[in-house]
């Protein structure tokens, strides 16, 4: 089940379904906004991919892009994306404001 779906309640009888009317708009709204955040999702992949094609060999170009889209998807106000080197990481690209 998705996080924070809410699911009707079986009756003992097991023939009908009860569900308040709180419990039926939540699970609508979630419905509702699954398909704009698969909407989002592919926006922000194709806004990536725009960059890499853009900026051949430009990794932080391409690093910036996807921590931007990433902080956007995620409503998040800052991020960092390091590399990993084999024995260290390194800052790759960063965004937002750093509590």
């Amino acid at each position: 089940m998705r996080q924070g779906a809410k699911s009707a309640i079986l009756e003992p009888a097991g023939t009908r379904w009860r569900a308040s009317p709180g419990e039926i708009q939540a699970e609508g709204d979630v419905l509702r906004s699954e398909p704009q955040e698969a909407r989002d999702r592919e926006a922000a992949t194709a806004e990536v991919l725009q960059v890499i094609d853009s900026s051949p060999g430009d990794l932080v170009a391409v690093f910036g892009a996807v921590l931007e889209k990433a902080n956007r998807l995620c409503e998040t106000a800052f991020g960092v994306l390091c590399t990993f080197d084999g024995a260290r990481c390194l800052a790759g690209a960063s965004t937002g404001r750093k509590p």
